[in-house]
Formats: C-alpha cells, sequence, structure tokens
C-alpha cells in the first residue's frame, strides 16, 4: 500500500476534499449495506413465532455480523484499500497508559449518556415524544454470552479498525485534527440514533485522539471494549443483581454505581488536568475544514444518516 509522508502534496485542499469525500462514502456505503440486509430481517422476525427475547438475540447477532464481518470490510475492499496511507512509527502498549485513558473514556461515555437522557427528557416533556434509547434495549432481554461476543469483542475491534486506523491513516497527512473531528463525526453518525450519537462523537473525539498521540491501535480497542463492557454487559448484570430476592446481592449494584460516578468525576478532571495533552494535535496543512466537510461525499452521507435517524425512531 502506498505511503504519504505530512505536506507531500502541492495542493492539500484539493486532495483532502477526494479524500475526504471517499471516506465519508465508505461509511455510508457500510451503513446502506447493512441496513438493506438488517431491515427485511427485522420485518421477518416480526412475522415469526419467536418471543421478544428470541428475536433481540438473533437481531443482535445478525447486526454485529452484517455490520462487523461483511459491511466493513466490503466498504474498505470497494473504496479506502486503494487510497495512500499516512503510517508513523507507533509507541509501544503500556498498561500504565491505558489505566491512564480509561477513566477519562469512561468521563466522556457517561456525560455524553447523560446529555441523552436530558435532552430526552425535555423533549419528551416538550412534545410528548421520546427518542429510542438503544442503550437501553441493548442491555434488556438478551443474552449475556452473545452480548460480550459481540458488544465486547467484535464490536470494538472492527469499528475501531474501520473508523479510526482506516479513516485516520487516509486523512491525517492533510490534517490531523480534521482527520479525528472527522472520523468522530462519521463515528457518531454511524449509529443512526440521536442519544447515541451525543456520547459516540465526543468518544469517537478521544479516541481519534489517542491513536493520533500514541499510533497504537490498540489502546482504541481495549479502551473501546472495556467501556463496552461497563455500559452493556455489566449494566445488563446489575440490573439483574437489582431484581433479585437475595437481599445479600442487592448492595452490589449500589456499590456498582458509587464507583462508577466516582470514575466519571476522576476522568472528568483528569480530562482537565491534562487538556493540554489530549489538545496538543497538529494542525497540519489544511488550515480550515471546508475540504473535509464540504464535499459531495460528506454531503451525501449526512442526508443518509439522518434518514435513517428518523428511520431508527420509527422502529424503535
Amino acid at each position: 500500500m502506498e505511503q504519504m509522508n505530512f505536506y507531500e502534496t502541492e495542493t492539500p485542499e484539493l486532495d483532502a476534499k477526494a479524500a475526504s469525500s471517499r471516506c465519508a462514502i465508505s461509511a455510508a456505503l457500510a451503513s446502506l449495506l447493512a441496513y438493506l440486509i438488517y431491515l427485511p430481517l427485522i420485518f421477518m422476525l416480526r412475522k415469526g413465532n419467536l418471543n421478544a427475547e428470541q428475536q433481540s438475540n438473533l437481531l443482535l447477532l445478525f447486526n454485529g455480523v452484517v455490520i462487523d464481518l461483511i459491511a466493513f470490510p466490503l466498504a474498505y475492499s470497494l473504496l479506502l484499500r486503494k487510497m495512500p496511507v499516512y503510517e508513523d512509527a507507533s509507541e509501544p502498549f503500556s498498561v500504565s497508559k491505558y489505566w491512564f485513558f480509561l477513566p477519562c473514556g469512561i468521563a466522556v461515555l457517561y456525560i455524553g449518556a447523560f446529555a441523552g437522557q436530558l435532552l430526552n427528557t425535555v423533549t419528551e416533556r416538550l412534545t410528548g415524544f421520546s427518542l429510542a434509547n438503544v442503550v437501553d434495549q441493548a442491555i434488556t432481554g438478551r443474552n449475556l454470552l452473545l452480548t460480550v461476543a459481540l458488544t465486547v469483542i467484535l464490536a470494538p475491534v472492527a469499528e475501531e479498525l474501520f473508523f479510526r486506523k482506516l479513516l485516520i491513516d487516509r486523512l491525517a497527512s492533510f490534517s490531523p485534527r480534521y482527520a479525528i473531528l472527522f472520523s468522530a463525526l462519521l463515528f457518531g453518525l454511524f449509529h443512526t440514533n440521536l442519544i447515541q450519537f451525543l456520547y459516540a462523537f465526543p468518544l469517537g473525539l478521544l479516541l481519534g485522539v489517542i491513536y493520533c498521540k500514541t499510533r497504537n491501535i490498540r489502546y482504541t480497542i481495549l479502551l473501546h471494549a472495556s467501556i463496552n463492557l461497563i455500559g452493556g454487559p455489566l449494566s445488563q448484570i446489575m440490573q439483574l443483581l437489582m431484581n433479585t430476592e437475595n437481599e445479600q446481592l442487592n448492595w452490589i449494584p449500589s456499590a456498582f454505581s458509587i464507583l462508577l460516578v466516582t470514575v466519571v468525576g476522576f476522568g472528568a478532571v483528569r480530562l482537565i488536568r491534562f487538556r493540554h495533552y489530549f489538545l496538543s494535535v497538529p494542525t497540519g496543512q489544511v488550515v480550515r475544514g471546508r475540504p473535509f466537510f464540504w464535499n459531495w461525499g460528506f454531503i451525501v452521507c449526512c442526508v443518509l444518516f439522518l434518514s435513517l435517524f428518523v428511520l431508527s425512531e420509527i422502529l424503535m
């Protein structure tokens, strides 16, 4: 694969426009492929004799297989494989640095999730319309082992390889900052759900910064997996313990909530204290972001994802 160094081209704005357009179309294509396969299954299952739990498990399984094992590889093969790539030496993986990043990621996740719940409450009171909460549905009525396999193992690997490594590596030679912002926007829009966007977008920013600073995709994969574990299977277990009749176990969800609030606060303080580390990403050649965001690929991508936002609200 052809490598490209920083500041190599004579007309970076034009090259950034073409590269970002193709990257946006690749994300849109992956989502469109997934929906074209996924939607017929939803209607088939709803007409079948399966109960709600069986439908939920099958949809989760099919969603993971279609998106992570089919849609992402196809989008890469068709649009990204032959694009020039910027490569830099990666830092050796450090367990201590992973633990440094983890509270920051948890803080971003739950602050964004709180913003989503607040927006949903305001929207419901003003209009009577409740936004679809895919997070609550994801941890209710699904097989725990299946949830771990798909959301803690498969999804973090596939999403980090696609949105961080593949996209940022193809845009960082023009502007690392805009590459991070662009990939985070696509990552948030890809979830096609407003509540998820409010935490997926800032989380994408943080993961993008970490990848650009370390050039080691293992950090973001492990962070993504850890965050999904806390927000998914662990939350599912806490809900089960809250509903159990065994009073000796009722203290565990309360202790978990206290620990989680403490970690979120600690992570927020760490983000503020070490803000210079997270904000010190080179600007790059492209001073303005127009080549990244004003191109037909990104416009088509936004129209598609906004349409899917509306569709997800209807289906959910």
